[in-house]
């Protein structure tokens, strides 16, 4: 996201959990991320992408960092849950 500036977006209308967090979207080649952040930490939140599978059609992953940890002066998601969820037949 830091070297193409001009492939991220802010998003407005996402929902996770019931809540609206602040988010933006990175446009890869062929694939649209959205990132959201904790509206208190400022820290990511979840991740989501729609991939497609041969055999569920197109589903979306929607991994959210549940811990986080300090390593050095990063902080590191430390445990990841994933939710994948289908979204066509």
């Amino acid at each position: 996201m830091l070297r193409n500036r001009d492939r991220v977006a802010s998003v407005g209308g996402v929902t996770a959990g019931g809540v609206s967090p602040p988010a933006v979207e990175h446009r890869a080649v062929d694939q649209t991320f959205i990132g959201m952040f904790g509206c208190t930490t400022g820290l990511p939140a979840r991740m989501q992408t729609i991939d497609y599978d041969n055999v569920w059609g197109s589903v979306t992953c929607d991994p959210a960092p549940s811990a986080w940890q300090a390593i050095g002066a990063r902080l590191q998601g430390a445990e990841v849950e994933g939710v994948v969820a289908r979204i066509n037949r």
